[in-house]
């Protein structure tokens, strides 16, 4: 069963991939869709006699095989539906409408990552659900962001939690796109992460409230674990050499020193400092190899580590600029 679980994550990942890629995935739709058919048309076949030893497993394995096949089938779906409907916008849709470069409104939302600052500048990502009164028919992601004028403003904005919901006045507007060619295209970066366009706070005549279900409840908590682990790093190493490990571990490059990031990017060696699969796998191999000199089962292992790997991903959520 462990197994079957191992297999359905891969070939899961690889549907995904392929619809974010925005290749041909109906194929894999005929194929997961023709296997089910075919397992409901050859039960009989595929189960052993009642009264084989194995009859119980084989029956647990074939009933597991259907549910990850309907699974598989549905998410290929929901996946899809979502990825056409995330390319919508209505602000964006307004603003080329109406032929502004801007439009000011009071939008309502909820923040779906904590603030984050670079001196005085504050910004986070809104979920909006609402644009002077007018209820969106699908929520849309909104990059907010603030120049504080005074220092209770900074703190205001920095107390400010994932999952609160705020509302505000802001001035909308699209990113600006790449202007030379190879240059890097600020508007297509926002785009891969679901956002299309940028609201910059009007006043400081905004209200928050927080959010208190269970999934709030959690990403706050989530949110607390890495502020826990970026102070234990600043405590454990030096100044030269935290901020390269929480760049390396949870993502956070705001602490580097902007002219090492530079030269960083000239030696092409930016990606080491970015979550990559090679640190996730380096991670998960060590937990494997420690785990293992215990008492834990291969299987309770791999178990414990697929659980694992969702948390770190929350934990370690790559920055937005």
């Amino acid at each position: 069963m462990y197994y079957l679980l191992l297999y359905f994550s891969i070939l899961f990942t690889v549907q995904v991939i392929l619809i974010l890629e925005k290749a041909p995935v109906l194929w894999l739709l005929a194929i997961w869709s023709f296997l089910l058919c075919a397992a409901i048309f050859f039960r009989q076949k595929l189960l052993y006699p009642s009264d084989h030893p194995h009859f119980v497993l084989r029956k647990q394995l074939y009933a597991g095989t259907l549910v990850l096949l309907v699974c598989l089938i549905f998410s290929n779906l929901y996946v899809q539906f979502v990825q056409k409907h995330r390319e919508e916008s209505w602000i964006k849709q307004q603003l080329v409408q109406q032929e502004q470069q801007e439009m000011a409104a009071r939008i309502t939302g909820k923040l779906t990552s904590p603030p984050m600052h670079d001196g005085n500048r504050v910004q986070f990502t809104l979920e909006v659900a609402k644009v002077e009164g007018h209820i969106l028919a699908l929520k849309e992601k909104v990059l907010v962001q603030r120049y504080a004028e005074t220092e209770e403003e900074l703190s205001a904005y920095q107390s400010l939690k994932r999952g609160t919901l705020w509302s505000g006045e802001v001035q909308l507007k699209l990113p600006e796109p790449a202007r030379n060619p190879g240059a890097f295209d600020y508007r297509q970066h926002l785009f891969q992460q679901g956002i299309h366009s940028i609201g910059r706070i009007s006043n400081n005549n905004w209200q928050a409230q927080q959010n208190r279900n269970w999934q709030t409840r959690l990403l706050q908590h989530l949110d607390h674990q890495r502020e826990r682990w970026s102070v234990q790093v600043q405590r454990i190493f030096s100044d030269d050499v935290a901020p390269i490990i929480l760049a390396m571990t949870i993502g956070d490059r705001n602490e580097i020193d902007p002219d090492l990031l530079v030269s960083y990017q000239q030696l092409g060696l930016i990606h080491l400092l970015a979550i990559s699969g090679l640190h996730v796998g380096i991670i998960v191999w060590c937990l494997y190899a420690l785990l293992l000199k215990f008492t834990f089962t291969r299987e309770k292992v791999l178990m414990f580590l697929f659980c694992l790997l969702p948390v770190y991903i929350y934990i370690s959520e790559p920055q937005f600029l």
